[in-house]
């Protein structure tokens, strides 16, 4: 076993036996990522299905450190890894209060342009149920995104949703009050 080994084996132990609140925890979690991204992103889910419970209290150390620390690593991999992570999904769309940021929006945007449907309804779901946020505030920057990344995708000024995207869109808007719900039906309605 090499020196690189035994640093990444020795993470993994300190990770298992640290407290989910404890500050060394991120600091770990971005040497492990830096030695094998693939390896922290596995620790990191097992670690976040492991203390469900304390989610709540922790949520936005943790949402920080996938969102800055992954990134900032490799964004594909980070986004690819969140497409297939549920608990991650949970944590950083219905967690916390930094649900609506500018990377949040452009993941769940990009699953919608991307077709991703199951996907995206997990992502909207979550926001719908995160207390914390506006969740018609929310919808519409998504709704918004979601035009800007497709236009900017296929280079065109007009965005053409096809029906599953135009079905998911619709029914969360159905979900909605207030006079962003009738804005955000037509101009779906509108596309395709």
């Amino acid at each position: 076993m090499n020196q690189k080994q035994t640093r990444k084996y020795s993470l993994i132990e300190n990770i298992f036996k640290s407290d989910f609140g404890s500050p060394m925890l991120p600091s770990a979690i971005t040497e492990l990522s830096s030695i094998c991204f693939d390896t922290a992103a596995e620790v990191w889910e097992y670690t976040l299905t492991k203390n469900v419970n304390k989610l709540p209290q922790n949520s936005q150390v943790m949402v920080d450190l996938i969102l800055d620390v992954f990134l900032k690593q490799s964004t594909q991999k980070t986004i690819n890894y969140i497409y297939e992570s549920l608990p991650i999904v949970k944590l950083i769309f219905g967690g916390n209060s930094l649900a609506g940021t500018d990377h949040t929006l452009n993941i769940l945007a990009n699953a919608i342009v991307a077709n991703k449907i199951d996907i995206a309804d997990n992502m909207l779901m979550a926001l719908r149920n995160n207390t914390s946020i506006d969740f018609n505030v929310i919808l519409k920057g998504v709704v918004e995104r979601v035009f800007e990344n497709y236009c900017a995708k296929n280079n065109t000024k007009v965005p053409v949703l096809n029906r599953k995207q135009k079905a998911l869109l619709l029914a969360f808007v159905s979900k909605i009050k207030g006079p962003n719900k009738l804005l955000l039906e037509q101009r779906i309605k509108e596309l395709g």
